[in-house]
Formats: C-alpha cells, sequence, structure tokens
C-alpha cells in the first residue's frame, strides 16, 4: 500500500480544520466587536475585548475597531493609540478605501496644521475615492481639503507692512492677513465633493456643514437655504438646520423668513439651553453657569433683547436678528460636528456672538524659539521658564487675531487638534484677558442705517400732578435727503416717532407720523445744517424710558436717540425750579396768555455754541412765596464753569465762575424766565451751568444745573 508522507497528511489535517473555522472565527470577532461598542462598558474591558477578537482576525476589522475605539472622547482614550492601530488597519488592508478615508481624517485632525499634512490627507482620500468613490469619508476629507484652501487663498492676504492701517474697514474689511500663501484650489470640486456625499448618505451631518459653509462664503443664499430645507424634511427635530435655513434667507434679504427659521431653532432647543444662548451677554463671567449663577428667566431675556432693539419702528428686532445670526454662523464656521462641538459654545464662537464680524484677522504661525542666539544668563531664563520640563525652548502657538474698532481678541492654538482658546485681548492701549474685555465691552453691535442723533429733555411742571416734558433732536442734514422751500424749512420725506415704555419695557405710548417739512438750522461752528423735530408729553412722576425714531424714506437712513427718563414731581408748596432748556433763539409774543406758550423757542439740541455767539437758557421757577399784597421778591444768579476734557482724579475741580445776581419783584407765585450770555471770545471747551433762585420772602433756594460745550 502507497503510504502519503506524514507531514502532508498533517498539512491536509490542519487545511481541513482552518476551512472549518474560518467562519464561526468571523463570526467571533464581529460578536467581540459588536459587543465591545457597549458605552457603558469601561474603556479598558472594551479595549480587552477587540484585543481578544485581533487574537482571531485576518483583516483589519478589529484594528480598526480598536482605532475608533481610542479616537473617541472616552475617558482613558488616546489619540496615538488611535492613530498607531489606524495605521495598522491600513497596512493590513490597503485596499480598504474606508479605512483610507477615517486614515485621511487622521492626518487632518491630528497629524498637525502645517499645509503638507493637510496635503497628503487630500492625497490619501483622492486614493480611497480611486478604490471606491462612493466612500462618504472620503468625499468628506478630500472636499474639506478644497475648501480649506480656498477660503484661505481667497479670502487672505500675505502679511504686509505696507498695507493700509486695518482698522480702515473701508480698505481691507473682511480679510485674512497671514505670513504665507496658499495654493487656490477649484472650490467646485469640493462643492461636488461634498454634494456626492449627501446624494449617497443624507444623513452625513459633517459633508452638508461644510458644503453650507462654502456656500455661505460664496454668497450663495438661496443654495444654503435650500441645502438645509432638504434636511428638515428628513430630520425635522435639527437645531442647527433652522439656524443654518435662516442664515440663507437673511443673506437674501428675507427677513421675515429668516426670523421665522430662527424662531423655530430656538423652539426646539432646550429650555436651559435657549436661555443660555439668548442671555449671554447679560452674563459677565463665562463659568457663571458651571459656579451655579442662576439664569435669567424668561421675562427678564424678553426684557433685555426688547431694551436693544435698534428700531421699534419695525416689526422685527433688528438686534435679535442679528444675535440668532451670530448664533447661526458660530455654529457653522467653529463648530466640529465629528466631535460634537457647538459652534457657540467655542471660545471662538463666543466672542463672535459678542462682537460680530471682525473687520480684519490675522494669523501667525506658531514658532520655536531655540534660545541659540541668546547670551548663556538669557538661556539660563529660558530654562527656568520651561520648570520641571527641562526643556531648553520657549513655544509661541499658533495665533489669531481680531481686529475690530478699539479692540482686538487674540485666540492661541497649542495643539494639533484645531482646539482654539482664548489669549488675551487689547483695549487701546490696555493689555486684558477675554473676561476683563468682556466686563468693558459686554457686545458690540450697529445697526447698518442707524446712527445716532443729538436730543435734549427739559421737564416743567403741568395741570393735575403731571409734568410736562419737552423733547427735541436734530437730525443732519447730510442723512436726509431735502429740498430747500424757504430760508429756515426744508422739504422731507420722514418717518417720525416717540415711543415710551416703563420700566420693563411695557409700550405706554407710540406715536407715528409722516412729515414732509421740517425747521433747518446752520451751526456756524460746525459748518454743517441740522433739521429740527420735537415733542411734548404730559407724564405722571416716575421712570420711563423713551425712545426718537426718524427714518428718510429715500435713504433709509434712521436717526435715532433713547434714555431712560426720570420723571420729577413738582409740589405746589416749596420753591422748584424747572429744568434749563438751552435754546438758539427765544420769541416772546406781544400777546396771550402768560406762560410756556407765550414764547417762541428755537431749541438747541447739539447744546453747542460758538465762541463768539450766544447761549440762550428758558427756565421757570414756581411756588414763590407771596406777602400780603400778593407780592413776590426774589434773587436769580447764575455762575459758570470750566470743565476739563480729560478725567482726572488728582485735580482740583475746578471753580465756578463769579456770580452774577439780578433781584426781581412780581405778582405771581411762578414766573417764566429765559437768560442770554454773551460768549465774546470764550475759550472752547465743555461747561456746566448753574442758575439759583433764592426766594427773599421765604429765604429758600433752590438750583438748576446743565451742561453745553463753546466751540471754535
Amino acid at each position: 500500500m502507497y503510504r502519503f508522507p506524514v507531514f502532508l497528511i498533517l498539512l491536509a489535517m490542519v487545511g481541513i480544520e482552518s476551512g472549518a473555522e474560518a467562519k464561526p472565527r468571523t463570526s467571533l470577532v464581529d460578536s467581540l466587536i459588536s459587543v465591545s461598542a457597549d458605552t457603558t462598558m469601561s474603556l479598558p474591558a472594551r479595549e480587552e475585548m477587540l484585543k481578544e477578537a485581533l487574537e482571531h482576525d485576518a483583516s483589519g476589522k478589529a484594528m480598526f475597531a480598536l482605532a475608533e475605539l481610542h479616537a473617541g472622547r472616552a475617558a482613558g482614550s488616546n489619540r496615538k493609540k488611535a492613530k498607531k492601530w489606524l495605521k495598522r488597519a491600513v497596512a493590513r488592508e490597503p485596499e480598504n478605501a474606508n479605512y483610507l478615508g477615517t486614515y485621511a481624517g487622521a492626518i487632518w485632525q491630528w497629524g498637525g496644521v502645517i499645509p503638507p499634512r493637510r496635503n497628503s490627507a487630500y492625497k490619501i482620500a483622492r486614493k480611497a475615492l480611486e478604490l471606491d468613490p462612493n466612500c462618504v469619508e472620503a468625499l468628506y476629507w478630500a472636499g474639506r481639503y478644497l475648501a480649506w484652501s480656498w477660503e484661505m487663498s481667497f479670502f487672505t492676504e500675505a502679511d504686509d507692512y505696507d498695507k493700509p492701517d486695518y482698522r480702515d474697514d473701508t480698505a481691507i474689511a473682511g480679510k485674512t492677513f497671514v505670513q504665507r500663501g496658499y495654493s487656490n484650489l477649484d472650490v467646485e470640486v469640493g462643492i461636488d465633493f461634498f454634494t456626492r456625499a449627501i446624494e449617497i448618505d443624507p444623513y452625513h451631518w459633517p459633508s452638508r456643514v461644510q458644503l453650507g459653509l462654502i456656500y455661505h462664503m460664496a454668497q450663495r443664499p438661496a443654495v444654503l437655504a435650500a441645502l438645509f430645507e432638504d434636511y428638515l424634511k428628513i430630520v425635522p427635530e435639527s437645531r442647527d438646520g433652522y439656524f443654518f435655513k435662516g442664515l440663507g434667507y437673511q443673506m437674501a434679504g428675507n427677513l421675515q423668513k429668516a426670523y421665522d427659521a430662527y424662531v423655530e431653532a430656538l423652539a426646539i432647543m432646550e429650555g436651559t439651553e435657549r436661555r443660555f444662548m439668548q442671555s449671554i451677554f447679560m452674563i459677565r463671567d463665562k463659568k457663571a453657569e458651571k459656579k451655579g449663577t442662576p439664569l435669567p428667566d424668561e421675562s427678564d431675556i424678553a426684557r433685555f433683547w426688547f431694551g436693544r432693539d435698534p428700531l421699534f419702528l419695525t416689526e422685527i428686532n433688528e438686534r435679535m436678528l442679528e444675535q440668532c445670526r451670530r448664533v447661526g454662523y458660530a455654529n457653522l464656521r467653529f463648530g466640529d460636528p465629528r466631535n460634537g462641538l457647538e459652534g457657540w459654545q467655542s471660545d471662538r464662537g463666543q466672542a463672535y456672538i459678542r462682537y460680530g464680524d471682525p473687520i480684519a484677522r490675522g494669523m501667525v504661525a506658531a514658532d520655536i524659539d531655540l534660545g541659540l542666539d541668546k547670551t548663556l544668563t538669557e538661556q539660563k531664563e529660558m530654562a527656568r521658564d520651561a520648570g520641571t520640563s527641562g526643556a531648553l525652548y520657549k513655544l509661541t502657538p499658533r495665533i489669531e487675531k481680531w481686529s475690530y474698532d478699539g479692540f482686538d481678541v487674540r485666540f492661541e492654538n497649542t495643539n494639533t487638534w484645531n482646539s482654539w482658546r482664548f489669549g488675551t485681548a487689547n483695549l487701546g492701549f490696555l493689555e486684558l484677558s477675554f473676561a476683563d474685555l468682556v466686563k468693558v465691552v459686554p457686545d458690540y453691535y450697529k445697526y447698518l442705517h442707524q446712527y445716532d442723533v443729538p436730543y435734549q429733555f427739559a421737564q416743567f411742571r403741568a395741570q393735575n400732578g403731571e409734568t410736562r416734558i419737552e423733547v427735541y433732536y436734530a437730525l443732519e442734514g447730510e442723512k436726509v435727503v431735502n429740498k430747500k422751500l424757504t430760508p429756515g424749512v426744508r422739504e422731507v420725506h420722514v418717518t417720525q416717532a416717540l415711543f415710551l415704555f416703563d420700566t420693563e419695557w411695557d409700550t405706554l405710548k407710540r406715536v407715528v407720523g409722516r412729515v414732509t417739512t421740517m425747521p433747518w438750522v446752520n451751526y456756524e461752528s460746525t459748518k454743517a445744517g441740522y433739521l429740527f423735530a420735537g415733542e411734548q408729553l404730559s407724564l405722571v412722576p416716575g421712570s420711563y424710558h423713551l425712545a426718537g425714531e426718524a427714518e428718510d424714506q429715500k435713504s433709509k437712513k434712521v436717526g435715532t436717540f433713547r434714555d431712560s427718563l426720570h420723571v420729577r414731581k413738582f409740589d405746589m408748596d416749596s420753591l422748584q425750579i424747572s429744568s434749563l432748556l438751552m435754546a438758539r433763539r427765544i420769541v416772546e409774543k406781544e400777546e396771550g396768555e402768560y406762560g410756556r406758550a407765550r414764547f417762541l423757542i428755537l431749541p438747541n439740541p447739539l447744546k453747542q455754541c460758538s465762541r463768539d455767539g450766544q447761549a440762550t437758557f428758558y427756565f421757570e421757577i414756581y411756588n414763590l412765596s407771596q406777602d400780603t399784597f400778593g407780592a413776590t421778591h426774589y434773587q436769580v444768579s447764575y455762575q459758570m464753569q470750566m470743565l476739563s476734557e480729560e478725567q482726572t482724579y488728582s485735580a482740583a475741580e475746578p471753580e465756578w465762575t463769579t456770580e452774577v445776581s439780578y433781584d426781581y419783584r412780581g405778582a405771581r407765585d411762578w414766573e417764566t424766565y429765559r437768560l442770554t450770555l454773551k460768549m465774546i471770545e470764550s475759550t472752547p471747551g465743555e461747561r456746566a451751568f448753574r442758575v439759583k433762585v433764592k426766594d427773599l420772602l421765604s429765604e429758600e433756594e433752590v438750583e438748576g444745573t446743565t451742561v453745553f460745550r463753546v466751540k471754535w
């Protein structure tokens, strides 16, 4: 009988056993990987389970699962281990497109932020797409690289000392300055990658977010809104979907649809989350919530935002609309959906929500100073600064600087995970922490067409215990389209409005009307012309908020003022004086009932006069004592005081000038009074003006004070 060699028999037996156990071993590996996905288990237990799977796995599945385990945010996870296992999985299965696509992401996120590393990530993603054109992970990272390259090349300029001052927003608004150039790649290819990714997987949120960011940067509002409208059809509970749809509508100028989308987003947010987001400007310390500081309630938040509405004339709160836009953009630009990072909670997102778009950004690459050109003493200082690490170098992290009008904010990135943190801020020449900056500048916002107007209030006694409030304001002629009709009168098309609120911002009075003519006054000192407007109110003493708005129907520019108003109480017993109303001119009519109605007063909302002009004031005196025959006897005195242009705590308070007094006798218990001061070659600057009234019968004294400015 022919006998087979023993080693051939053993080889055959091994072969038969391996074939029989191949499928069970694969099932065992799959089962262990599946069970290890249980996040309720400890990370070491999950890791041991995957290592057991590794012993039976001839593929790269167990290695890939170990990489995913350590790439997560669980306690004890290790990104170095994640990268190691991912490299081994790729080496085991080099033709696995999914592994290559994930590896491209690892290089992008963990391999540093130097362009060659990101370029390597792009090349690996393209290789994965050659193996599998429908690999969503590879499509995402390939598109991510193209979007980043386009942003860095299209929206940036190389830093150059010859550039104009970056605070000149008319010259280079929105530009980013960097220390190197970037290759300009075709962003349309990146759009194609992301579009294919969401066609294959409509739920792939990271690809949709990146595509939305490209549309936003490229100023394509219609496709931006449509992109997230489509997503909301399959995920109607997506808060950010509504925020990003609102961004698209707002960019397109459809403010009502944008507002509706933002309202939907806020409604989806949980109560605490919504209140924190809406009350961010009311919280001076970012860690206040962690310290247990209670958040403002819904009514406090409503009052806060209502008080910051730049235009009460419109139905939409433009400030709240801008707040939602900033939150939406912060989530779109600074969030990381792959790692669960909310953009509005990141440091850059927090700054953006407070201050909006910077005039310019500056980027400085990280730098390592080895001290080779330093003296021995300086090297010893570097060693001391290094502490216990023993490293003889000084690391300057990568820095991004946002520049605004009057202040800068800097962020530092000290690792390769693109994790930016607040650095320092500059307010003028002061270097501050971000928390200190927030105390001084809690937020920054300027409505595009809105401008502040000079105004003045004056309070006088009225009937039935009420107080008469005279309100005057001036619109700069250059801000309003106007045509001369007669000397001192201009034709205009202006909507005027006056709003009165209580301390809770509940509306008490709303007066809106259109005017076609307004008084015109030229100020010699400023060589500018102004249109004057005024209103009168009769109010019960107490505290109020008062706002005025005047919109030019042609230019759409809106002049506004708003202020808190504490209405005085005028009694009928003690000596009192009204406000001092500064006027351009006062004319007393020859006939008419005695009192305020007898005077034609051209107000002076700018509260200024020229150094060779005159300052005129109107006021009223109440409750003068009368003798047996009904006669009064009182004294009126006035003084002036030069005010310092700069606040200095060491200097003594300026003295009041020599008092000028006049004695008067009358037959009424209240008197109107007008006073004109000749400002002959007066020194320009701010002045305080004080009027004292002494009742010579009762010996009572009162005084009133106002401030005005003398111009050249």
